[in-house]
């Protein structure tokens, strides 16, 4: 069961509403260098590699890359 106390929902009528809506929750990170980026995107892929590892463990390879998604592009957050 997911605790959702604290968590806040917003209901948005258009993909323009969306766009304003995210944008002003969106948190842009910036690194010092591209090093410390590269760093990031490294523990990033591990950590997703990790998890699915977790799920295939759990359920099976069938569901692998089913049960879960990672998304590289976090931009802007």
């Amino acid at each position: 069961m997911v605790n959702l106390r604290g968590m806040k929902q917003i209901i948005v009528e258009s993909d323009e509403q969306f766009d304003t809506v995210l944008l002003e929750h969106a948190i842009e990170v910036e690194f010092a260098n591209d090093a410390e980026e590269s760093k990031y995107e490294k523990t990033d892929t591990r950590l997703a590699d990790a998890i699915q590892s977790l799920l295939v463990e759990m359920f099976g390879v069938k569901n692998e890359g089913v049960l879960f998604h990672q998304n590289f592009d976090w931009w802007p957050t």
